[in-house]
Order: structure tokens, then sequence, then C-alpha cells
């Protein structure tokens, strides 16, 4: 099982980049019907409709999204941890330089022994035991 980082459907939403929107499409079909299973956490929904949001979207718009979103079959949502996860993605944004929402990522992959991601944020590569996929037409 793979993570799914924000940036995919985020690239969906925005068309940018150009050049990986068809492959993020694609994944993301794949997870709607399923046929690929990935993890993530409430913190995607919250990242979508922060980034929607302020892109001017309505929150009718944004609603519906988070709900198509939800919706995905293959879409499988776990819970953080709470105070020692936060912590603990305090000193990964402070040593690695990423944003607290990646840091916890992280940390809820080393939780549950998740070691592939797929992001088009490069950031994930400092991470030695993670691998980040980007997605790609195949």
């Amino acid at each position: 099982m793979k993570y799914l980082d924000f940036s995919v459907p985020l690239c969906i939403a925005t068309g940018q980049p150009r050049d990986k929107y068809e492959a993020c499409k694609r994944l993301m079909h794949k997870i709607e019907k399923g046929e690929e299973v990935v993890i993530a956490t409430p913190l995607l929904f919250v990242e979508c409709a922060h980034i929607f949001e302020r892109e001017g979207h309505s929150r009718e718009k944004i609603s519906n999204q988070l709900k198509v979103l939800l919706d995905c079959k293959g879409l499988k949502t776990v819970d953080l941890e709470n105070r020692k996860n936060c912590n603990q993605a305090i000193e990964l944004f402070g040593k690695y330089q990423i944003d607290i929402v990646d840091a916890l990522n992280i940390l809820t992959m080393r939780k549950l022994n998740v070691k592939e991601i797929y992001s088009l944020d490069s950031h994930y590569d400092i991470i030695k035991e993670i691998k980040r996929i980007e997605p790609t037409i195949r």
C-alpha cells in the first residue's frame, strides 16, 4: 500500500504542473474505482479545502470536490496520533525544512510501515526510508 500526498489531487484541480496532469488524473481514476488502494490522513482534506478556498472556489464546489475524494473506493483514511506525533513532526519540520503537514505524513507512514508515497513534491526524497513515486502514464 502507498500513501497519497496532497500534490496529486491538487495537480488535477489546478492543472499544474501540466506535464503531470494526465498521469495524476489516471492515478486518481484508479483510486476512485478501487483499482489502486492508498492511505492518507484527514489532513489531505484540510489541505485541499485550504488551497481551493484560497484559489476562490465556492464552498459548494469545494464540498463537492471533497466528497468525490472521500468517496474514492481506493482511499483509506487513517487517524493521526496526538501530542507525541506533533512533537516529532515539529522536529522533522526543523531538521528537514519541510512543512508540518508533510512531517505528519512521514510520521504516519512510519507508524504504518508504509514505504512509498505518490507525490509530486521532491522534498520527500530527503527521507531515506521513503520512496517517492511520481504518477506516470503507462
